[in-house]
């Protein structure tokens, strides 16, 4: 289960999918003239708890009870990324998102496109620039894929993470690319 919400001035959104990955489109575009970007909740490291009045927590602890609440969250997996559907045109840009989190590393890229012509186009993530070793793609396929981040991947709050959008060839749309990454709890 992913859990989305719209990276911006919080209007109202309709939930779309997309190959599989959910992504919100603002009520008010009935053509996109760019990615939607979108931010999920992937993982959460270790047991759930549920703690009525309070809500659901990761325990870190070997036995859960009302009266023992030592335990903690230690780590969440979230995805930060940019999503073009059918109707849109991947095209050679930068995609912009600030990194909501104290620190963050990115651990893997997923990437797909569908489009005809042969669709394809190269995909890349950086950080205020910084290319993020590992992370430079060709996408397409219409499969979902992956690729792991070795090094040069940690974001601190606010930094830019970049995704990198060059050589587009055919027509590729209906397309996401998707920066996996790990924080602590905050």
């Amino acid at each position: 289960m992913k859990i989305m919400k719209i990276l911006g001035a919080g209007l109202v959104a309709t939930a779309l999918f997309l190959g599989g990955i959910a992504y919100e489109q603002p009520s008010w575009a009935t053509t996109l003239v760019g990615p939607v970007l979108y931010q999920a909740l992937n993982s959460i490291t270790g047991a759930i708890k549920y703690t009525p009045g309070t809500g659901f927590a990761q325990a870190n602890c070997a036995a859960l009870s009302d009266s023992a609440p030592g335990c903690s969250i230690t780590a969440v997996t979230n995805s930060l990324g940019a999503a073009w559907d059918s109707t849109t045109t991947v095209t050679a840009q930068t995609v912009t998102i600030l990194n909501p989190y104290a620190t963050a590393t990115i651990t893997k890229m997923l990437y797909q496109t569908g489009g005809s012509g042969s669709p394809s186009f190269t995909a890349a993530l950086q950080i205020n620039g910084t290319p993020v070793t590992s992370c430079s793609v060709s996408v397409s396929s219409a499969t979902p894929a992956s690729t792991n981040c070795t090094g040069a991947n940690t974001l601190g709050v606010n930094d830019k993470l970049q995704i990198v959008i060059t050589s587009p060839s055919g027509t590729p749309n209906a397309a996401t690319v998707t920066a996996v990454l790990t924080h602590p709890v905050e």
